[in-house]
């Protein structure tokens, strides 16, 4: 490995692992403002369980979300850009570096990325997946924010419509009904306060 190569390789690995790094943080705070934040306050979720849930949700990140290979491009783009405002590329043109031989070293790197993203992917993924989940059914579970999730039926039997405002998938029952049918010459409605399944 050329001086070259040490050159390229470890800025590109630095700028990977800094730009990783951020995009990590950014989807932890967006998802935790977003989604989580209210579980977390009303079933009063340890900080070590949040930690440990995004934690496992890392692998998640890199592969399910793509963020491995974002990140490999962002730092590429950066380091490539560098290069060349700083005249770098032209020097290396210059003294008889080829461009395959220029991004030898960062294609070592993406194929290496892409393998340990596989492998992390076949091993480590699954377990942490299985400890999200368990995370998000004993801690995170909202029944609020379950309970408020609607239900609409636009075509029931003789043109009736149902609108549920609040159901419940699990025990099948539901409140602030509204069923109502609108025809040539007439408009029914019926509201209820609560609707259930047997």
């Amino acid at each position: 490995m050329t001086t070259l190569d040490r050159y390229l390789l470890k800025r590109l690995t630095t700028a990977f692992l800094q730009t990783i790094t951020a995009l990590i943080s950014i989807f932890i705070i967006i998802d935790l403002l977003t989604h989580r934040r209210n579980s977390i306050m009303d079933n009063d979720v340890p900080a070590q369980i949040v930690l440990q849930y995004y934690t496992a949700l890392i692998p998640t990140m890199l592969n399910a979300y793509q963020l491995a290979p974002l990140a490999l491009l962002i730092a590429t783009l950066l380091i490539f850009g560098t290069l060349v405002q700083r005249s770098e590329y032209t020097a290396a043109l210059a003294g008889g570096i080829g461009l395959i031989r220029i991004i030898r070293a960062p294609a070592i790197l993406a194929i290496s990325i892409t393998l340990l993203m596989f492998i992390t992917n076949e091993t480590i993924a699954p377990a942490a997946a299985a400890t999200t989940a368990r995370i998000i059914e004993h801690h995170f579970h909202d029944h609020i924010e379950d309970d408020s999730i609607g239900i609409f039926w636009p075509q029931l039997q003789d043109g009736w419509k149902c609108d549920i405002r609040v159901f419940d998938r699990k025990t099948l029952k539901g409140s602030s009904v509204y069923l109502y049918s609108i025809q040539e010459n007439q408009h029914q409605e019926i509201q209820a306060e609560t609707i259930h399944w047997d």
